[in-house]
């Protein structure tokens, strides 16, 4: 079972709760210590679930066009 569903949380509210809690600013340097790579960690949540929506996407058109 997915840990968002687990704990009773949406997938966007779960993301968001990590990002939030591993950029705390008692934790990096009031972020200092934090970077990221080809995204910004200031919407690093709406990006992951972007990407995701848009795999899921890639891969059903895929499988209808395998399937024609």
């Amino acid at each position: 079972m997915p840990l968002h569903v687990g704990k009773g949380r949406t997938e966007s509210r779960a993301i968001s709760d990590i990002i939030d809690y591993v950029a705390n600013p008692q934790k990096t340097d009031n972020g200092k210590l934090i970077t990221s790579y080809a995204c910004d960690s200031r919407t690093a949540d709406a990006e992951f679930l972007l990407a995701k929506r848009l795999k899921s996407a890639w891969q059903r058109s895929l499988f209808c066009v395998l399937t024609s």
